[in-house]
């Protein structure tokens, strides 16, 4: 319902000026946001919440359920490009603003405005990636994904839409390091193929959750301040 400011006072359905002043300022960041062209989401994944991942252990391989370096690789690639991509995204719209952006220097592909599918599968094998460098990654990849929530929420603060749930803490920074995608060289023990998948598919949530909040911004209608 738009909120209507008269002549002499407010109707509708607030009851006080700040509302109505903060419902403005709402609207006028809606605007702002509206000139940016929505990225495109194909990250594949449900929304969710924002969640950090397990640290991963070397296990015994049983057969073929070791985490196949090579795909692992290529998987966590995809994860590193979406990171990119909305970093970008999230800094173009902080801009907008003027609210505090976080400098991405964790590289991954050129941001295009695309997010591409995240791979949630890796291949089993005898011989496997290792956790000590898999944790690493890890490590850099949770606290990437913190610091951009919470500047997605505070977008979101800005301009009235619901903030995401991140179920984890870290301490906040407005730098992100270069991340290096190593898994180690193959071996047994190592680390999980599940374990890996489920990784995986925690970022994958975590990239089309933190992507569905960002198109939002962009598409979402702004609350209506009517003057009369």
């Amino acid at each position: 319902m738009p909120i209507e400011v008269k002549k002499f006072g407010l109707q509708a359905d607030t009851k006080n000026m700040h509302e109505a002043f903060r419902a403005s300022l709402q609207s006028q960041a809606h605007y702002r946001l509206a000139q940016e062209t929505p990225i495109t989401n194909n990250s594949g994944g449900s929304e969710g919440t924002v969640s950090e991942v397990a640290a991963f252990i070397n296990e015994a391989a049983s057969g073929s359920d070791l985490a196949d370096t090579t795909t692992t690789d290529s998987a966590l690639d995809t994860v590193h490009d979406a990171l990119a991509e909305l970093y970008d995204e999230a800094n173009s719209l902080a801009s907008k603003l003027g609210l505090e952006q976080v400098t991405y220097n964790g590289g991954g592909a050129s941001p295009d405005g695309t997010v591409d599918a995240i791979t949630t599968s890796v291949t089993g094998a005898a011989t496997g990636a290792q956790a000590t460098e898999m944790n690493t990654v890890r490590a850099a990849f949770d606290d990437a994904f913190y610091q951009l929530a919470n500047m997605v929420n505070d977008l979101s603060r800005a301009t009235g839409l619901d903030e995401m749930t991140i179920d984890f803490n870290k301490p906040t920074s407005d730098t992100i390091a270069a991340i290096t995608i190593d898994t180690g060289s193959a071996a047994d023990p190592g680390v999980k193929k599940t374990n890996v998948d489920a990784a995986l598919a925690t970022w994958q949530e975590n990239v089309k959750t933190i992507a569905e909040k960002l198109i939002d911004l962009t598409t979402e209608a702004a609350p209506l301040v009517v003057a009369q």
